[in-house]
């Protein structure tokens, strides 16, 4: 494995879509779950964190539905066109419904 240095116990979930002609087929929970699962097979992982567009609301619920807690939002994340948009950024710990 990797040395991965002084965040060790963190893994994060970055980039996640499903296209619009798969989506309502819970595909989006499937990938949630294997990225959990492949986190709890890393001994140090300890917490999984992400971030999400705040206005994202499907997205927002699919995380919180998955175990994932707000923990703060970041303003003007992201520059699209000539507006910004916020990113929510949350986190869940690994645990062994994870890892079965």
């Amino acid at each position: 494995m990797p040395d991965m240095g002084d965040r060790a116990q963190k893994a994060t979930l970055f980039r996640m879509y499903v296209r619009p002609r798969f989506q309502g087929q819970g595909i989006d929970r499937q990938l949630v779950q294997s990225a959990l699962k492949y986190a709890s097979e890393c001994p140090s992982v300890k917490v999984v964190q992400l971030t999400v567009t705040e206005d994202n609301t499907p997205a927002v619920a699919l995380y919180k539905n998955c175990g994932f807690i707000p923990f703060g939002v970041e303003p003007l994340a992201v520059a699209v066109r000539t507006a910004y948009v916020s990113k929510l950024h949350m986190w869940r710990t690994v645990d062994a419904e994870d890892r079965a």
